[in-house]
């Protein structure tokens, strides 16, 4: 038979190993638990640094893009008003030559083009090309039909030459 004071030494054993073994997983948990909740901490820091810096970026952004919008609308409506201003010079030129107060013609000039300059000699005797062309009312207004046309694509193209070096300066 077994010794009673064996079998309570061994129970004692077993209760100590027992005791140290919980006593050991606890101590572990803890120091586990204790880093993980270090390591939480430093990461929702680290989170909330990424986003404030996220929301200051996105509010410089939101920033600059409203004075660039601000900056565009006075671009366009500067061009507008420009485009506005020749249309209606275009408009009373126009009306002018419906009403026969002023007729459209075309001067011819002497330019320095390489063909003119090869075979002109300077004579003091000469009266010169100065001829000129004067056109129709129907043929005028033809004219200050192309006119328009001409005027309307320069302002287009002053305004998206302007609008490229704007947007492209702010990016």
């Amino acid at each position: 038979m077994i010794d009673k004071t064996k079998l309570i030494k061994l129970g004692l054993v077993v209760a100590l190993i027992s005791v140290g073994a919980f006593s050991s997983w606890k101590i572990t948990q803890m120091y586990y638990h204790d880093k993980l909740s270090t390591e939480r901490a430093a990461h929702a820091s680290t989170l909330k640094s990424i986003s404030d810096e996220a929301a200051l970026n996105l509010s410089n952004q939101i920033q600059s893009n409203n004075q660039l919008v601000l900056q565009l609308n006075q671009l366009e409506r500067k061009h507008y008003d420009d485009l506005q201003q020749v249309l209606n010079q275009n408009t009373t030129y126009r009306n002018a030559v419906l009403s026969g107060t002023k007729r459209v013609q075309f001067a011819e000039a002497s330019l320095a083009t390489c063909k003119q300059s090869l075979h002109q000699t300077t004579s003091t005797s000469s009266m010169g090309n100065g001829t000129s062309i004067e056109l129709s009312p129907i043929a005028g207004q033809t004219i200050l039909d192309i006119r328009e046309g001409i005027l309307r694509d320069q302002a287009k193209l002053r305004y998206l030459q302007e609008f490229y070096i704007k947007n492209s300066a702010s990016q």
